[in-house]
């Protein structure tokens, strides 16, 4: 998962979703006002990833 600053009002996380292969599928994003950014945001990206890796 990543965070960038590029517009300090808004927050994003995002993390890679992976085929079967191991090649890119897509990704899970989420974003919202900075205020309500939480590190317990970053922990549920990561596991949404994780269990659709291989899914799609």
């Amino acid at each position: 998962a990543g965070a960038g600053d590029r517009l300090h009002e808004v927050a994003g996380i995002s993390a890679p979703v992976f085929h079967a292969d191991g090649s890119l599928a897509a990704a899970v994003t989420l974003t919202m006002p900075a205020h309500r950014y939480e590190e317990r945001y970053v922990k549920a990206v990561l596991e949404t990833a994780r269990r659709l890796s291989g899914q799609v």
